[in-house]
């Protein structure tokens, strides 16, 4: 009990975990996806005709972006991954990933004493246009969702 307490408390070691999850759960959609297609003859264009597929597609494709923008608010300060880490766990609990949502909540936690610098400036308008692209599509995800759920 105490390893995984340890582990829950150790940024570094969340933070590998959620960066991770975040390129395999994309990797094996893919496959699955690519996989599946085959087995049905038909072609991966064909296959995510689905609504569902489709969706879950999307929210495979942020993840990527969301690697690359936790990594580059890591690069600025503690303070700029915490609220990166904030954003996260909100988009993941919209998109319905509940364990990313867990992962970005527990990095968050343990970041949460880290001291209050200004959120980084190298990179300030890389992370906000990333962000907004994230939320656009997390909305655009959420809003599809609500009408394939709703049909």
């Amino acid at each position: 009990m105490s390893a995984i307490w340890a582990f829950l408390n150790d940024t570094a070691k969340l933070r590998k975990a959620l960066i991770i999850y975040w390129c395999v759960v994309p990797a094996a959609f893919i496959a699955y996806a690519l996989l599946t297609a085959g087995k049905l003859g038909l072609d991966f264009r064909a296959f995510l005709a689905d609504p569902t597929i489709a969706l879950t597609f999307i929210i495979c494709c942020m993840m990527p972006i969301q690697v690359a923008l936790l990594l580059l608010a890591r690069r600025c300060n503690e303070h700029t991954e915490k609220a990166f880490a904030i954003f996260a766990g909100v988009q993941q609990l919209v998109v319905g990933n509940v364990l990313g949502a867990l992962l970005s909540y527990f990095l968050v936690r343990s970041l949460w004493w880290a001291p209050r610098e200004p959120l980084g400036q190298p990179h300030r308008a890389v992370m906000l246009g990333g962000t907004a692209l994230i939320g656009f599509l997390t909305l655009l995800t959420a809003v599809i969702g609500l009408r394939v759920l709703a049909s």
